[in-house]
């Protein structure tokens, strides 16, 4: 099959304004990192995804989404603080192996992972469990409830007193390396030791950990 060139997959009324409204609903809990065309076209054509959809408009139009004091990075097409978007994380770094048959869309910072499966569910990489499991959200859908209040409630039992001042501090390539891990027995996660480590790390480790 022939790959779309930038100006078919651009050609489609674009679904960037009904992504900016979530993200105008969603106020200060959702910082915007601007996009750079040559990224934005990049990823594009790399993932050969429409404008027309929400992950193409997103990939275009920004480089990345930090929801809640950066707790959730939900990638677009990459940002000098957000260097590695969806390309990157999704097979184009020749030092990185993607995962079969999903495409990863966002991680937080605990070393969770959100990604859009064969069958274009969402499904969510659990620090806790080490294993993948079904939100049975397609990517609009899931997209409006990364970005709304509802948010919160998912994590509620991932988080400790003091939690977004802490978060705030990391860049958002960072994640917290949590010791003794969050699948293993152990106290509260407050009380856990929690070390700033490239997200990049966290997730070779939860992975060679499966």
């Amino acid at each position: 099959m022939a790959l779309k060139t930038l100006e078919e997959l651009t050609a489609r009324r674009t679904a960037w304004s009904k992504v900016r409204t979530w993200i105008e609903q969603a106020g200060k809990r959702v910082e915007v990192l601007p996009a750079d065309n040559q990224s934005s076209a990049a990823t594009l054509l790399a993932l050969q995804i429409s404008t027309a959809t929400p992950l193409g408009a997103l990939a275009d139009q920004t480089g990345g989404l930090l929801v809640e004091s950066g707790w959730l990075r939900i990638l677009g097409s990459g940002h000098e603080r957000l260097p590695w978007g969806l390309a990157e994380w999704n097979g184009l770094q020749a030092d990185h192996q993607p995962v079969p048959d999903k495409l990863i869309l966002a991680h937080d910072v605990l070393g969770g992972f959100f990604a859009r499966e064969h069958n274009k569910k969402i499904s969510y990489f659990s620090p806790d469990t080490l294993n993948w499991e079904n939100t049975q959200l397609g990517y609009q859908d899931w997209l409006a409830w990364a970005l709304s209040d509802d948010m919160g409630d998912f994590y509620e039992h991932f988080r400790w007193r003091g939690w977004a001042k802490e978060v705030a501090k990391l860049e958002p390539h960072e994640g917290l390396l949590v010791e003794p891990m969050l699948w293993e027995k152990g106290p509260a996660l407050s009380r856990r030791k929690r070390t700033p480590v490239p997200i990049v790390e966290l997730w070779g480790r939860y992975q060679d950990s499966r």
